[in-house]
């Protein structure tokens, strides 16, 4: 919107309409001592070559990912996006993709909506998920929420190895709702669950909240706890942040999961300092009328053709208050369109052949490396070290190398790092990692 400044005369009017003599009388309620006492200092115009210039000089402190090896991951991933991505995206029907309170009357984008559904529950092996949330977070919260509503109980288990942040998030809700959150402890060996806390009360809780693979990288044995979870009449909660594992570990609906949420992020979306990513939630049949959010459905109109429509809005801007299963007003539809764009493109087969990519490349690090758990993994693990991890990371970072330092979350982790590997990482800067990394890892000998 370009900018128009008042004139003289549409000051000295609106100055009238208030009964004014000057502007100064409009700021009369703030104390004098704090108020400028001089003409605002605005230096003289400059060219747009000049200016560019500026703005080059200061771009230059920026740190970008190109200067770095990149190892980061613990749930924000750094995966290749397409160029035919973002050309078809940016197409205007797409852009705009936010749907009307007729919404009928697009039936390009709840098509999309209506792809993205099909894409996500063939991924996961479920009945059905909503056209997406905001983000893994909060899904996961809505998850809990879910939950106590279909069980009628007050607790949820969670596991400590959920992404932390996730955790707070998930604490944040409970709170609100006065929902007790019992932490489930990872065993000091495999860094999988400890299945004696989740026996001790499971038949107390809602269900459990874990992270498959977990925040360690570790890939959790579903089949272990999944009967005990519910024989207790309790659900099983799997979230899923890296869903490229998805590609060759089992999917939630193979091991009876009852809801599924989690993130998106790495099929299409870019890393973004943290958003804005797709959250979703999954479900199996007999509990879709609990799902927050919007279901897209496929029918046929008055002529016969195929056409869109929301099937279920349990939100209630659509229902009565006392029915809705949640307050979500809203969804992050154009990043959902860029994920089914996303799988779209890669296809069944691109998508395996990326994951089996990342997992090569974990594997190399991991032989040689080591791993601070005895559990399975896909494309992240905890390097076991001699010293600090805080101060390996600072040591890698000056060499040009990025990896992440648990012990912000888990003081019981300050011996150890976190590294990840995704198709965007060559094999020759694994074992430049490797190189700088060994002579600090525990047990190294030279």
């Amino acid at each position: 919107m370009d900018y128009i400044p008042h004139t003289k005369e549409d000051i000295r009017y609106m100055l009238d309409v208030l009964g004014l003599d000057s502007i100064d009388e409009l700021f009369e309620d703030i104390p004098s001592n704090i108020r400028l006492d001089r003409e605002l200092y605005i230096p003289s115009g400059i060219t747009e070559i000049e200016l560019t210039r500026i703005l080059k000089e200061i771009a230059k402190l920026n740190s970008t990912s190109s200067r770095f090896l990149w190892f980061l991951g613990g749930g924000c991933y750094r995966h290749f996006i397409p160029q035919a991505l973002n050309e078809v995206i940016h197409r205007e029907e797409f852009y705009t993709s936010y749907i009307p309170y007729q919404a009928e009357l697009s039936q390009g984008t709840l098509q999309v909506l209506f792809e993205f559904q099909t894409l996500i529950c063939n991924l996961l092996g479920m009945d059905v998920v909503n056209d997406s949330m905001y983000d893994g977070a909060t899904a996961s919260a809505e998850a809990m929420f879910m939950a106590c509503d279909i069980t009628k109980r007050n607790r949820i288990l969670v596991a400590k190895s959920l992404h932390p942040e996730y955790r707070m998030v998930i604490k944040t809700y409970a709170e609100a709702k006065g929902i007790e959150v019992i932490d489930v402890p990872f065993d000091k060996d495999s860094g999988m669950l400890d299945i004696e806390t989740v026996n001790r009360f499971a038949d107390t809780s809602a269900g459990l909240i874990f992270q498959n693979p977990n925040f360690f990288g570790v890939i959790e044995e579903p089949e272990s706890f999944e009967p005990l979870i519910h024989n207790a009449k309790a659900l099983v909660i799997p979230v899923i942040v890296e869903p490229f594992s998805l590609a060759i570990i089992k999917p939630p609906g193979e091991y009876n999961a009852d809801i599924v949420s989690g993130e998106l992020q790495s099929f299409g979306l870019g890393m973004r300092y943290g958003g804005p990513s797709a959250g979703f939630i999954s479900t199996k049949m007999e509990y879709v009328r609990r799902l927050p959010g919007r279901i897209v459905g496929m029918t046929n109109d008055a002529e016969g053709k195929i056409a869109y429509a929301f099937v279920l809005q349990t939100r209630e801007q659509h229902i009565r208050r006392a029915s809705a299963t949640s307050n979500i007003c809203s969804n992050e539809a154009l990043c959902a369109m860029k994920v089914a764009i996303y799988l779209s493109l890669l296809g069944e087969k691109g998508l395996k052949d990326i994951a089996l990519t990342c997992y090569k490349l974990a594997s190399i690090a991991r032989k040689e490396l080591g791993s601070y758990f005895s559990g399975f993994s896909f494309n992240e693990f905890l390097v076991p070290l001699n010293r600090k991890g805080s101060e390996v990371r600072d040591i890698l970072k000056d060499k040009g190398i990025l990896v992440l330092d648990p012990s912000r979350w888990y003081s019981e982790l300050s011996d150890s790092i976190l590294v990840t590997f995704t198709e965007m990482n060559k094999e020759e800067e694994v074992y430049k990692l490797i190189e700088e990394t060994k002579r600090y890892v525990r047990g190294f000998t030279f």
